[in-house]
């Protein structure tokens, strides 16, 4: 009994690095491209903020010169955070340039963020009666609201011919979604 118990300490002790070590694959592999000058990756672009730019205090070393200044970074930042339809607003209305399909972008992502809030809030222990299916409504509801992210920033991707793939913006919007939208959004002022 005790044996098992120990497994499964070891299993979930190294859970969390498997995906370190497919983000590092990825980014080893996309290393190697840009030394072996690869023009799959030398004739693209990159976007104009970095998702870990506050790491650096939002003005890493590496900035490109029309970076913008870091109130607006944060300012960014904090709109992704508390009200992300905004940031989809104006992302949508960078890719479509229609105020009626940005204004649904808007709307549909709120929905999907806040209901995830709002169904996570409401599945309390003394509510027995549902326990568990709010959780599970909330959780779908982030899920198809990282789907939307994802999709928007495959979309800025092809527009701005950033170099990338689905699965990265599927992984950035999953575990940074404040931090991708804050990209997205500072992109559209490039």
């Amino acid at each position: 009994n005790s044996l098992s118990a120990l497994q499964a300490v070891s299993i979930c002790a190294g859970f969390p690095y498997t995906f370190a070590v497919c983000f590092m694959c990825t980014s080893m592999y996309r290393a190697l491209l840009i030394d072996s000058k690869d023009p799959t990756i030398m004739d693209k672009f990159k976007f104009a903020t970095s998702l870990l730019d506050f790491c650096e205090a939002f003005a890493p070393p590496s900035a490109p010169f029309c970076a913008p200044l870091v109130l607006t970074q944060v300012r960014s930042l904090a709109v992704a955070i508390f009200a992300p339809g905004l940031a989809v607003r104006k992302i949508a209305d960078d890719i479509y340039q229609d105020s009626c399909t940005s204004t649904l972008h808007a709307v549909g992502s709120s929905v999907l963020f806040y209901s995830w809030f709002l169904l996570m809030c409401m599945d309390t222990p003394s509510n027995t009666k549902n326990v568990g299916y709010y959780y599970a409504l909330g959780w779908s509801a982030f899920m198809i609201f990282v789907c939307w992210v994802t999709f928007l920033r495959s979309q800025m991707r092809i527009k701005y011919n950033v170099y990338g793939s689905e699965v990265e913006d599927l992984f950035c919007a999953l575990f940074a979604y404040p931090l991708t939208l804050s990209q997205l959004e500072l992109q559209t002022g490039v």
